[in-house]
Formats: structure tokens, C-alpha cells, sequence
């Protein structure tokens, strides 16, 4: 029709179409909510329960997007996540967090790894 991509794209950025937004299936909800739950009583997660005290600026120069688990459990049940790669991009970022902040040597570090080798297995179990 001699279409031009931007053309494509003005039109579906146009107010008037209605984008509609597909929430998590209530068992998909509930294998997240399991899964959180069943990593969050480990050790290797006792770290990541709360959000870094907001006067740490020594963590809050490396670490620019700051997540925890306990906020992952909040937009759980509060319905925030779409679907649940949106809520593996959360926990990951937990995650890439850590590994960013500790040192390779460290405990944390190490403990890190675990968690996230223990989230794949799990998430991609399911």
C-alpha cells in the first residue's frame, strides 16, 4: 500500500487504538509466588529480603536500578507483573545486582551464584 515503516508506526501510536494488557494466569501467579517463597528461605537469599539501606552510597554508586525479593513479593501479589518473564527479569535483576556489588571472592558473591543457579533450574523447570 506504500506504506513507509514510519508511517506504520505513527498510526499505531495514534491515542485512539486501545492497547490491552494480559495479566498473569492465577496459576502462573501462584508458581511464581511458590517459587520466590521456596528460594527466599535459603541462605544464599537472606541478603537480597530487604532493600539496601538508602545511606549505603557506596552501594547505591554501583548499583543504579536496586531491587530485592521483598519488592518482588509486593508486585506479585499486587498484580504488577504481566507475565512471568516480567517477574525472572526482576528476580535476575536481584541477581546482576549482586554480582555487580560483591566481590568475586566474596562469600555474597558465591552465594549469588547459587541463588541464581537454584532460580533457572527452578523457573525453567516448571
Amino acid at each position: 500500500d506504500g506504506s513507509t515503516f514510519q508511517d506504520v508506526w505513527t498510526n499505531f501510536l495514534k491515542p485512539n487504538v486501545i492497547l490491552s494488557t494480559v495479566h498473569m494466569s492465577a496459576s502462573r501467579l501462584k508458581r511464581c509466588i511458590a517459587l520466590l517463597n521456596r528460594l527466599s528461605v535459603t541462605v544464599e537469599a537472606r541478603i537480597y529480603l530487604e532493600q539496601v539501606y538508602k545511606d549505603d552510597a557506596d552501594y547505591y554508586d554501583k548499583i543504579k536500578a536496586p531491587m530485592w525479593l521483598r519488592l518482588i513479593h509486593e508486585r506479585l501479589q499486587s498484580g504488577y507483573y504481566d507475565n512471568e518473564f516480567d517477574f525472572a527479569w526482576d528476580f535476575r535483576l536481584v541477581i546482576r545486582n549482586g554480582l555487580k556489588y560483591y566481590a568475586k571472592n566474596s562469600t555474597e558473591y558465591q552465594n549469588t551464584i547459587l541463588l541464581s543457579n537454584r532460580f533457572e533450574y527452578l523457573f525453567c523447570k516448571w
